[in-house]
């Protein structure tokens, strides 16, 4: 069973990289923004329940990570990316947003994982503010039919992609 982290934000000025393994986070204990030097997260088998956006993180990979459930979708917002691994994460899919310097990601799906409303069998709901189905910036044009996880890795470069079992 994961250990809960304390709901407060991680911070140290000299922290490079983060190695975390069976732990449980929620939205403030996401919060890195207090460690300006993170260039590279490692997590593995953790639970997430808010979103991920380490401003100056280069290097992150999530090893058998289960992303919220319900109508909550985990979002991963780093713009200084370079490369990426989501090896066997459970559960929704979460939104990866801007993106642009994301060189290479590894993509492994080997579990059930929703790409999309759970309202719906078809893929989309039709509530344009549905956080659930799509990043609620986008307009009902930009978003019909898009995958969630393949529309955040539209900009890499190099590709693994890995999908073992159904993913809707």
């Amino acid at each position: 069973m994961p250990l809960p982290l304390p709901n407060v934000p991680i911070i140290s000025q000299y922290l490079k990289i983060l190695d975390l393994e069976m732990m449980t986070f929620k939205r403030s204990s996401l919060d890195f923004s207090g460690c300006p030097a993170l260039v590279e997260l490692k997590t593995k088998r953790v639970e997430l329940y808010g979103n991920l956006s380490p401003p100056f993180l280069k290097h992150l990979s999530m090893k058998t990570c289960f992303f919220g459930t319900g109508s909550f979708r985990a979002r991963i917002y780093t713009p200084g990316l370079i490369s990426l691994v989501l090896d066997d994460f459970i559960c929704r899919t979460p939104l990866l947003e801007n993106m642009p310097l994301l060189v290479s990601a590894i993509v492994r799906v080997t579990q059930f994982c929703e790409d999309d409303c759970s309202k719906s069998s078809y893929g989309d709901c039709g509530y344009l503010r549905c956080l659930g189905c799509y990043d609620s910036r986008l307009g009902a044009d930009d978003r019909r039919g898009e995958s969630l996880l393949l529309k955040g890795l539209s900009q890499v470069t190099e590709l693994e992609l890995s999908v073992v079992s159904p993913m809707v």
